[in-house]
Formats: C-alpha cells, sequence, structure tokens
C-alpha cells in the first residue's frame, strides 16, 4: 500500500473523468509503477480533475498527455502555476540523472516525459473558482477549499441525481498559512484522503513551541540549523514560523538561506495569490508586513550561493530539499555539518 499515485477513474452518465493523475514517489519499486501502463485507455479520457499541483497528484499528467489524452485539466489557478514549476523541474532532474548516468557508463532510464510534454500538458488547463458549478463531460461540478496547499480543492460531482464527494488531500484545520478546509457537502458516497486517519496530532502549538526550544538550544550551541523541507508548502510554513517567532520575541533574529531555486519561484506564486491564503496572513499583509519573511531573509538560486553557505562556519538557519532527504542541497550541507556532534 502506498499513498502516492493518486488517480481514480470516475465512469458516470457516459463520461469518464480522472481525479488527479499522480506520480508513484518513495523507493525504486514504487518508481518504476510510473513506467506501467495505465489501467485505462488515455484517449478515452474526457477530462481530469486536479486537486492540487503536488506530483503524487499530477506528475503523470504529462505521461497522460504524451499517451493521448487530449480533454481538458481542470484545476486552480494557483495549482496551475504550482504545477508548471513542479512538472518543469521534474522533467529536468529526469534529464539529468539520465546525463549523470551516461557520463558514469551506466544505461541510463528513458525520462517518462520532457519540458515539451509538459508545456502541452498546460495548455490543456483550464481554470475554475471555488463554490461556481461548471460542467465536465455533462458532469456538474463545484469545488471547495481543501486548506492543503495553495490551489487544493475537494470535488462534489452530480449526475443523474447523485452526489459524489473527492476529498483529496485534506489539511488540518486551525494551521497559520492556509484557510481551514470547507466541511463536506451532503453527498452519496465521499471518496477521502486517509494518509493520518489512523492517528490524532497533538495541538499545533505544542509543535511551534517545540520547534521554538530546539532553535533556541541550537542557537546557545552556535553553527548552523539544517532543515530538510519540500520546496510547496513546507517552505513557507517554516518561513512564517520563524518571523512569527522573531516579532513575538520568542527567538534571536539569525540570518536565514532558503537553499532552493524551485522554492524561489514558488514563494512568486504565494505572493500573486493571496486569495489562497488565511484570513490571518490577508490581514497581516494588508498591513505593509511580508508574513514570510524572516528578519534576515535570503534565497539563494546559484550553486556558487550553496557552496558558499556550506563553506561558512557562521551561525545561520538553513532550510533546503529534499524534505525526505532523499536528494536536493540538503544532502551537501547535512554532509558538511556531520562532524559537529549534537
Amino acid at each position: 500500500m502506498t499513498v502516492t499515485g493518486s488517480c481514480h477513474l470516475l465512469e458516470a452518465a457516459g463520461a469518464r473523468v480522472l481525479v488527479d493523475c499522480g506520480a508513484f514517489q518513495g523507493s525504486r519499486a514504487l518508481f518504476a509503477l510510473n513506467r506501467e501502463p495505465m489501467a485505462f485507455e488515455p484517449v478515452t479520457i474526457d477530462a481530469v480533475l486536479l486537486t492540487h499541483a503536488h506530483l503524487d497528484h499530477s506528475g503523470r499528467l504529462p505521461v497522460l498527455q504524451r499517451a493521448g489524452f487530449r480533454g481538458r485539466i481542470f484545476a486552480r489557478p494557483a495549482t496551475i502555476e504550482l504545477a508548471e514549476h513542479l512538472l518543469l523541474d521534474a522533467a529536468k532532474i529526469q534529464h539529468e540523472d539520465a546525463e549523470r548516468d551516461r557520463r558514469h557508463g551506466k544505461t541510463p532510464d528513458q525520462p517518462l516525459f520532457d519540458e515539451q510534454d509538459v508545456h502541452k500538458t498546460l495548455a490543456q488547463m483550464e481554470p475554475f473558482e471555488y463554490g461556481e458549478a461548471f460542467d465536465v463531460a455533462g458532469l456538474t461540478v463545484t469545488a471547495q477549499p481543501a486548506g492543503h496547499i495553495p490551489g487544493s480543492a475537494s470535488f462534489l460531482v452530480e449526475a443523474g441525481g447523485r452526489r459524489l464527494v473527492f476529498s483529496g488531500d485534506v489539511g488540518n484545520a486551525r494551521k497559520e498559512v492556509l484557510p481551514d478546509p470547507t466541511p463536506c457537502p451532503e453527498a452519496d458516497l465521499v471518496v477521502m484522503e486517509g494518509t493520518y486517519g489512523d492517528r490524532d496530532h497533538r495541538p499545533y502549538a505544542e509543535t511551534i513551541e517545540e520547534l521554538a526550544g530546539m532553535l533556541r538550544t541550537a542557537e546557545d550551541r552556535g553553527g548552523k540549523i539544517l532543515v530538510p523541507s519540500f520546496a510547496l508548502e513546507r517552505t513557507h510554513e517554516v518561513l512564517y514560523t520563524l518571523a512569527h517567532l522573531e516579532r513575538d520575541h520568542d527567538i534571536a533574529p539569525l540570518p536565514v538561506y532558503v537553499d532552493s531555486p524551485l522554492a524561489a519561484k514558488v514563494d512568486e506564486v504565494y505572493d500573486r495569490y493571496p486569495e489562497e491564503l488565511s484570513d490571518e496572513l490577508r490581514l497581516l499583509r494588508s498591513t505593509g508586513k511580508d508574513p514570510f519573511q524572516p528578519k534576515h531573509l535570503r534565497y539563494t538560486r546559484s550553486v556558487e550561493d550553496s557552496k558558499a553557505i556550506t563553506a561558512s562556519d557562521a551561525p545561520a538557519i538553513v532550510i533546503a530539499g529534499s524534505g525526505m532527504l532523499s536528494g536536493g542541497r540538503i544532502l551537501h550541507h547535512l554532509m558538511s555539518g556531520l562532524g559537529d556532534p549534537p
């Protein structure tokens, strides 16, 4: 069982509609599933409803397009822009991995898709608004905020007097950055995300207090604080929390480096779509304050900038991908800091 590779086929009233078409992520065995033929003929799919931009929900859309899908992909405007950044980054990584294998005399895996496939896929995307019903291949669809990442949506699908809800990934209530997920509407059937359905999360405030304590301890010791983080969503949650803790004098301002070119692009999306943020953050922005701006924040884009951070012994907070420590610039920072005892 895996939580990646989300893809559901809905057949109703003569329509064939996908909800998401995500990539399998994690182990090499899971990633190999992305090369398996899909369980349906892509040319027979009328449309796709995209709940959000994370690759485990959007990552095989270019594969679907390449295999003959020519319908519309319905997504929020923020989702379309985020998907562009994530899919182009995925295409770039596949190309770089193949080139590295060739340099080392290995037979490279053929990339699942390239940048041209991504641009063709993006051309099929069509935006929608929350709360406004729209037609999808004869089905009536209404989307509502899911509170997971900017642009995330749950879908109510109506056909033949029946009501079906696809939750997508649902965000936690009472988090600071995004609005709470809208309660599920009345439905005959709900297909619901349940990754953490078997456990209770502790209060969010307790998590923030634990983080503040760890930061204070690390500051007293000196040196760097390394934060593995996903470019989309998690980085901005960390930045917001750091800025909030600085304003409340819970931690002293330190240099904060976001060592991720992709996170820098995601930051621009957050700026362009303030309507996707919580009421509290929109209010803060109205006062002229950037909620994601610790006092000494810097985004790094070049490899040279990243190497300079690694080489420096000055105290700093370094936020870098990948969030699962499976690759990315965080590994170089960790390797450099392994000799620093806890």
